[in-house]
C-alpha cells in the first residue's frame, strides 16, 4: 500500500470510529445537529479537559500525541478572525518536515484525494492543516480534525524517516 492510500485509510478508520469513541454528542435545540462553540475560549476549555497540553495561550493550544510506536506529533490549534475579521476560524497545524526533504509537488498534488487538511508549506516546513469556522464546529468535529490531522502528519513524516512532531 502507498503512503497516500495508507493515509487514506488512516483517515477513514478515524472519520468512522470517532463518533462511537466520543460518546454521545450533545444535540443543538432541535435536537438533530450536533451543539456548535460559542467561543475559542470553549474550544480551548475542552481541549484543556480532554487531552494534556503541552502548551497554552490566549490564541492557540498545542497538543502532543504519543503512539504506540512511540512516535510524537505535536499539532497547533489556534484562532484567528478571518475575512476581514468577520468569521472566526479554528485553524489545526502539524508538522511533517523540512520542505527542502520531501517533493512538495507531489504532496501538493496529494491534497487532490484528501477528505480532511491539505498539505501546506510554512516557511521552512511541509504542514498538514485543515481550519473551520468556529460557530459551525461542534466538539465531535474538533475530535476528528484533531486526530486526523496529528495522523496524517505523523504518517507522512513516517514515510520520510523523521520525527519532528
Amino acid at each position: 500500500m502507498s503512503p497516500a492510500s495508507h493515509r487514506r485509510s488512516l483517515a477513514l478508520v478515524f472519520l468512522l470510529l470517532l463518533p462511537a469513541a466520543c460518546g454521545s454528542e450533545e444535540r443543538s435545540d432541535t435536537g438533530s445537529e450536533p451543539a456548535a462553540f460559542a467561543s475559542w475560549k470553549e474550544v480551548a476549555d475542552l481541549l484543556d479537559e480532554e487531552y494534556r497540553l503541552a502548551d497554552r495561550t490566549s490564541n492557540s493550544v498545542k497538543i502532543v500525541f504519543e503512539y504506540d510506536d512511540e512516535r510524537l506529533q505535536a499539532v497547533l490549534v489556534s484562532h484567528y478572525e478571518s475575512f476581514d475579521e468577520r468569521v472566526a476560524m479554528v485553524d489545526f497545524a502539524s508538522a511533517v518536515g523540512p520542505v527542502n526533504a520531501v517533493d512538495a509537488e507531489a504532496y501538493l498534488r496529494e491534497n487532490f484525494d484528501v477528505a480532511i487538511g491539505a498539505f501546506a508549506i510554512d516557511g521552512e516546513n511541509l504542514v498538514f492543516r485543515d481550519s473551520l469556522p468556529l460557530k459551525e464546529m461542534s466538539a465531535e468535529s474538533l475530535h476528528r480534525h484533531l486526530n486526523v490531522i496529528a495522523a496524517s502528519a505523523d504518517e507522512a513524516e513516517q514515510s520520510l524517516d523523521v520525527d519532528v512532531h
